[in-house]
């Protein structure tokens, strides 16, 4: 079986030689040609490996967010507050924010983390991003200071009446055709986002709600929306 770098399949920016290929370490089982391409690849190898620490949300955020998909593991969503960002605007705009956070700024998983367990990953979030110039924060810091309860009030039970009414809102916008009343339409966000490296996000969901496809809304607020679901 040929030897090939696990993340760059051995199309590295760097020198690739692949008599230099190096053993991963925790699992012995895939090969890597550089650090930069172990360290590239270890958000998504650690699911996979042996780490020397218990895999947290943390982990389970950064894949979400290399993947450009919002989470589905229960646990995360609770943690970073997807379980309380009700509508789709509110996921992919949440999901923007950790983008910039983790894969544009590069706060490792291990730190965001620590600021959750240690009860200021709103504070660290705010110092994070006033670190870096006003002009390259993207749009999803300020939506976020907007809004920043959906990620302080993370982990808290939601109010009953809080359930009721944002089931009673996704029953009223969900689109509904008589050949498949549960049909739901998936599409494709793309939203400016302005950062050091000029960086962009795409961002996918789900489900939806019939105000986001309105054209005046996605006009006023940046969007193209790319409908899947014919």
């Amino acid at each position: 079986m040929v030897k090939t770098c696990n993340f760059c399949r051995g199309h590295s920016d760097y020198y690739y030689d692949e008599a230099q290929l190096k053993r991963c370490a925790g699992c012995q089982k895939v090969y890597y040609c550089s650090t930069q391409c172990q360290k590239a690849d270890w958000v998504y190898h650690i699911f996979d490996c042996k780490p020397s620490r218990p895999i947290n949300t943390a982990d389970h955020l950064a894949r979400a967010v290399f993947e450009n998909l919002l989470p589905e593991h229960p646990q995360t969503c609770d943690d970073y507050g997807f379980s309380r960002a009700f509508t789709a605007e509110e996921k992919s705009n949440l999901l923007g924010l950790y983008i910039g956070l983790i894969k544009v700024i590069k706060i490792p998983p291990k730190t965001i983390h620590g600021w959750r367990i240690r009860g200021v990953l709103v504070d660290e979030i705010k110092a994070t991003f006033y670190k870096i110039p006003e002009r390259t924060r993207g749009g999803y810091f300020p939506w976020f200071l907007q809004n920043e309860h959906i990620i302080s009030l993370a982990g808290q039970p939601l109010p009953e009446d809080t359930m009721h009414n944002h089931a009673d809102e996704m029953m009223r916008s969900w689109p509904l055709s008589s050949a498949n009343p549960a049909r739901k339409e998936i599409v494709i966000i793309c939203m400016p986002f302005s950062y050091p490296n000029g960086a962009h996000t795409r961002i996918s969901t789900s489900g939806l709600t019939s105000d986001l496809h309105r054209a005046d809304h996605r006009k006023k607020n940046g969007y193209c929306v790319l409908n899947t679901s014919n």
